[in-house]
C-alpha cells in the first residue's frame, strides 16, 4: 500500500536539519525557493530564511550565524554585512543625508548604452551603426526620448515580471510588519539591478511600489480606506531608506511618487529608494490594517498586486 504520509520520500517526522540539507541541495541546483520549500515540506518563509541566511542567539546568548545558500546557477549577491552580522533594515541612529551624486568613468559605457537604446532609436529613424542626423540637438532629443521610454519599461514591469516584483514586495512587507527586519533586508539585498529572465529587479520593485502608493494614498484605489494618506506614518525607530520613504509618502499623497522617479533616484540613490519604497508600503498597509481590522499579512495578498 502506498504510504500517503510520505512527502517526496521523507516521513513527516524527519529531522529539520535533514530537510534543510535537502533544501540546500535543491536550491544549489537552480530550483526556486518556492518549489524547493514545497518539495521538502517546509513553509516558504522557512525556505527564505535558509536561502538568505540569518543570525540568531543560542541558549547561551551567543550569536550563531547561518550562512545563505550559495547556488551554482545564480550565486546570490553578498548581503551588506559587518562582523558576520546580516544587513538589517533597522538602524541604531538616524540615517545620514544622502551624499552628492558620484560621477564615475566607465570605459565603453556610452557605446553600451547606445546599443541598448538601438531598437528605440531605430524607431526615431536613427541607425546607431551609421548615425546621420542634421545636428547634435536632433540626436540629443531622440536620445532623451529613447532613455525616457527605456526607463518607463524598466520601472513598469508587466506579466510575469510584475508578478515576481509583487511577490518580492509581499515578502519584504510581511517581514517588516512581523519585525523580521534582517529577513526583509536580505530579500532586498538579493534583488538584482537587471534580470534577463524576467525575475524581480530593483527598478521593477520600485516602480510597482510607487504606483501602488500613488493609488492608495490619493484614494484612486477605491478599496483603500478613506483619507489613508493623511494617517500613514513610518514605523517608530530608525530605518534604512527612511529619508527616501518620507519623501515617497509626501509625493504619493499628491499622486506624484511614480512621476518623481528621476528626482527621487538623483536625490536619494537607488538602494535608498528601493528600501524606502518597501518601508512606505509596509507603513501604508499597517495603517490600512488598523483602519479595517484586517490582518496586514492578508492585505499584502489582496491589495499588493
Amino acid at each position: 500500500m502506498r504510504d500517503l504520509e510520505r512527502v517526496d520520500g521523507h516521513h513527516p517526522g524527519v529531522a529539520l536539519t535533514e530537510k534543510r540539507e535537502r533544501f540546500i541541495r535543491l536550491v544549489s541546483q537552480g530550483m526556486s525557493n518556492a518549489e524547493a520549500s514545497r518539495l521538502v515540506g517546509v513553509n516558504r518563509k522557512t525556505g527564505i530564511r535558509w536561502r538568505f541566511g540569518r543570525t540568531i542567539l543560542n541558549r547561551a546568548g551567543e550569536p550563531v550565524h547561518y550562512p545563505p545558500v550559495r547556488t551554482t546557477a545564480h550565486p546570490p549577491r553578498s548581503p551588506a554585512c559587518k562582523d558576520e552580522h546580516m544587513a538589517d533594515m533597522r538602524r541604531r541612529s538616524l540615517e545620514p543625508p544622502p551624499g552628492a551624486p558620484q560621477i564615475q568613468h566607465k570605459p565603453g559605457l556610452a557605446n553600451e548604452m547606445l546599443r541598448e537604446l538601438a531598437p528605440l532609436l531605430a524607431e526615431e529613424g536613427i541607425d546607431v551603426d551609421d548615425i546621420d542626423v542634421p545636428d547634435l540637438e536632433t540626436l540629443q532629443a531622440a536620445m532623451n526620448r529613447a532613455v525616457e521610454r527605456s526607463n518607463m519599461a524598466r520601472f513598469t514591469p508587466v506579466g510575469k515580471a510584475r508578478e515576481h516584483a509583487v511577490t518580492t514586495l509581499r515578502l519584504v512587507v510581511d517581514a517588516v510588519i512581523e519585525e523580521d527586519t534582517t529577513l526583509a533586508a536580505a530579500i532586498l539585498e538579493s534583488v538584482p539591478p537587471e534580470s534577463p529572465d524576467g525575475k524581480a529587479t530593483v527598478a521593477g520593485c520600485i516602480g510597482v511600489a510607487l504606483g501602488l502608493l500613488d493609488d492608495w494614498l490619493t484614494g484612486a484605489d477605491r478599496h483603500a480606506p478613506k483619507d489613508l494618506g493623511q494617517r500613514v506614518t513610518l514605523p517608530s525607530g530608525h530605518w534604512l531608506g527612511e529619508r527616501a520613504a518620507t519623501d515617497i509618502l509626501a509625493l504619493a499623497r499628491k499622486g506624484r511618487a511614480y512621476r518623481s522617479l528621476d528626482t527621487l533616484l538623483t536625490r536619494q540613490g537607488g538602494k535608498q529608494v528601493l528600501y524606502g519604497s518597501a518601508l512606505a508600503l509596509a507603513a501604508a498597509l499597517r495603517t490600512w490594517s488598523s483602519d479595517t481590522g484586517t490582518q496586514a499579512t492578508e492585505l499584502t495578498r489582496t491589495t499588493l498586486r
